[in-house]
């Protein structure tokens, strides 16, 4: 593995532990460039869609966002 594949899996693994503290996680998945093998450090965002098991609540959903 990579070191850029390896901070990668941490900074989801990060993403996945912070969201994990409101409402249990059922996947995670990696999309865009990273999927792809585009990814470029030092131009790229990351993008991850995390899919919680059950409906979060309005205070929920801001504590995921801030």
């Amino acid at each position: 593995m990579t070191m850029a594949a390896a901070q990668l899996k941490t900074y989801v693994a990060e993403v996945v532990d912070a969201i994990e503290g409101v409402a249990p996680v059922a996947r995670a998945f990696v999309v865009g460039s990273a999927l792809a093998g585009g990814f470029d450090p030092a131009t790229s965002d990351l993008d991850v869609v995390v899919v919680v098991e059950r409906t979060l609540e309005q205070e929920e959903r801001e504590a995921v966002v801030a």
